[in-house]
């Protein structure tokens, strides 16, 4: 994660002897705040991955990404965290 750039990198790779696709997928949980989602879906994108190779993911974050809803204000906030990213290429193989 490149936190000036806001972006999340990660390589992908082909182990097989056949061309493939992967839908790469990067979550986001918020570890300083329970009352959001236990997990949130900030990108997925479909990638070929010729055989033997690999490819280069990037997700660029939105800020919006990092706030909460704040009742007593009635507006996003930012949340101090701590955010753990997770990446995966099927939704029960999240990996961190």
């Amino acid at each position: 994660f490149d936190p000036d750039a806001r972006t999340f990198t990660y390589r992908i790779d082909n182990v097989g002897d056949r061309d493939g696709e992967e839908v790469a997928q990067l979550y986001l949980t918020n570890k300083g705040d329970t009352r959001g989602p236990v997990k949130t879906l900030v990108g997925f994108e479909r990638v070929g991955i010729p055989a033997g190779q690999s490819v280069w993911v990037t997700f660029n974050i939105d800020d919006d990404f990092f706030k909460m809803f704040s009742e007593n204000r009635q507006q996003f906030e930012r949340s101090s965290g701590p955010f753990v990213f997770q990446y995966a290429d099927k939704v029960l193989e999240v990996k961190f």
